[in-house]
């Protein structure tokens, strides 16, 4: 039973990896940026989707169970991202359309992978105790992890701060997720975190700085806040399989 609970939580992050080595080689063949990330995205979540439907089975969750009020400040970091997403639109030139492809794909495909699948698998793994940290944790760092690829094509300290990056916004998703019920709310503060970045700088990833450590710290304590001991008890999903 425990070996099986392990097989699906790092089978279904293998996965993740293989189909993105895949990609990776193919990638010169799809010229267009915007091709290739739909494709990519459209690809991987027809796969976790079919994995789930015969192998995983987990609930995903896309109605709240946090009331009207609740919602708004549990998401005031996405509010904040929707304004600054707005202000670079409005202040510079970017690749708007590529952005918007991101907005729309990336964050549905990896919120659905990571945050509605390996959330709650991850979870299993730890006694009822400490069950919200260790799938939290856990899922997090697979995240980071799954970012570990992008070395095939960048340098090793940009890839580092990356894959931090990744697990510090990994932390504030599944928070996120866990205080409001929906996969929709991490979806939305997922995909404008990417649209903003991806419209200022395209798929390629912006050198380490001082903006960017300063928003690692931000998700990572933002997070940790949102699931003090205090706020667990309105958490109802997902750990209900």
């Amino acid at each position: 039973m425990v070996q099986s609970k392990w097989m699906k939580v790092f089978g279904t992050w293998l996965t993740v990896l293989i189909v993105s080595l895949s990609f990776d080689k193919v990638q010169g063949l799809l010229r267009s940026e915007i091709v290739f990330l739909v494709v990519f995205e459209m690809v991987m979540f027809l796969i976790m989707w079919l994995l789930n439907q015969y192998w995983l089975h987990v609930s995903v969750y896309l109605k709240p169970t946090a009331r009207s009020g609740q919602l708004l400040t549990v998401n005031w970091v996405t509010l904040v991202i929707f304004i600054e997403a707005l202000i670079v639109v409005r202040s510079r030139t970017g690749k708007f359309w590529l952005a918007l492809a991101t907005l729309i794909f990336v964050g549905i495909t990896e919120e659905f992978t990571f945050r509605g699948l390996l959330l709650p698998l991850a979870s299993n793994l730890g006694s009822a105790r400490h069950q919200l940290w260790v799938g939290v944790l856990t899922s997090s760092i697979l995240f980071g992890l799954a970012h570990s690829v992008n070395i095939l094509h960048q340098s090793l300290p940009i890839t580092a701060f990356q894959m931090l990056s990744a697990f510090s916004l990994g932390v504030l998703l599944a928070a996120i997720y866990l205080r409001t019920g929906s996969l929709i709310f991490p979806i939305l503060l997922h995909g404008l975190n990417d649209f903003v970045s991806t419209y200022a700088s395209g798929l390629q990833n912006p050198s380490v700085s001082a903006v960017g450590v300063s928003f690692v710290l931000v998700y990572l304590f933002t997070g940790i806040f949102l699931l003090r001991r205090s706020k667990r008890a309105a958490i109802k999903q997902p750990f209900t399989n």
